[in-house]
């Protein structure tokens, strides 16, 4: 299943003895397993990589087939890919207030009190991006988005446990962490929920990004979920008047480095020494020049 962007170029590079290519929204995978599982098959899938809305879609297909939907213990894929690279540990970065706006503790009682309009005790962060802005930090775990790879539980109180490898804990992070931030290894998100629902809490948690494992874990634990969105997301999609201004001063900055690059283009193109990818490398040079300059948005 390939979107829109590779649809002609998924059939050059498979091979179509051993692959069907199928565009994911013309023709997505609950709609062909309603019309192939055979019935009595059982289909299998890891719940870390599905939300509960995908869950719903998958089984409701499933079961049109007359098939059963039944979470796996573990994932096949790794247990064959025995060369898998090991889990990125790229060091987490303070986002400085001159940056941000706001501080974290701003940020997290704001959200705080999205939890007590709730009525509910807590609510689990799954998307690092709204980890990374609630608490000022970025990340390099993931290629060309300054995000670092890690759960969150924010509790009534405002208090927050981190689940991060410490590994990627610089000693400039632990410092501007305060005394409500508490880091805790990701082996204990697992029992730190069960102890949630032991405690008969109410849990807020969003069904479009968190994984179907935490529902079931709290469910089988007996907590009671609260479904709703995740609260970063709005107050993270609305910038403040520091983040407005540096996202125009970036522009600037980049512009400047095209107007560069278009210069330099304009000046080597007519004598046939630029292709495309060294016209790649000296705009990435151009822009590196920038002592504000963290990266690239996406592989050119």
């Amino acid at each position: 299943f390939v979107d829109g962007r590779y649809t002609l170029q998924v059939q050059d590079q498979i091979d179509d003895g051993l692959f069907d290519p199928r565009h994911v929204t013309e023709s997505p995978p609950h709609e062909w397993i309603a019309e192939n599982l055979e019935a009595g098959a059982v289909l299998g899938y890891d719940s870390w990589l599905h939300t509960p809305d995908a869950v719903d879609r998958l089984r409701a297909a499933c079961d049109h087939a007359r098939a059963q939907f039944r979470a796996a213990d573990g994932n096949p894929v790794d247990a064959i890919w025995t060369d898998q690279p090991a889990r990125p540990l790229a060091p987490v970065q303070i986002h400085d207030f001159r940056h941000a706006g706001r501080d974290s503790k701003q940020k997290r009682d704001a959200v705080q009190q999205e939890i007590s309009n709730l009525a509910a005790d807590a609510v689990i962060l799954t998307a690092p991006e709204s980890i990374c802005w609630l608490l000022n930090i970025r990340g390099g775990d993931v290629p060309n988005t300054p995000l670092t790879l890690c759960y969150a539980i924010l509790g009534g109180d405002g208090g927050v446990d981190l689940f991060i490898d410490e590994r990627k804990l610089t000693p400039e992070a632990l410092r501007a962490f305060d005394g409500d931030i508490r880091v805790q290894s990701p082996d204990r998100l697992g029992p730190m929920l069960d102890e949630r629902g032991t405690a008969g809490h109410k849990i807020l948690l969003d069904p479009k990004s968190a994984s179907s494992w935490i529902f079931d874990r709290l469910k089988a634990s007996g907590a009671t979920i609260v479904k709703g969105d995740d609260p970063c997301i709005l107050s993270k999609s609305c910038k403040n008047e520091t983040e407005l201004a540096g996202t125009r001063a970036a522009h600037i900055r980049d512009g400047a480095a095209l107007c560069r690059f278009l210069a330099w283009l304009a000046r080597e193109a007519p004598a046939g020494r630029v292709d495309e990818l060294s016209a790649v490398e000296r705009l990435y040079e151009f822009r590196t020049e920038n002592d504000l300059f963290q990266g690239g948005s996406f592989d050119t």
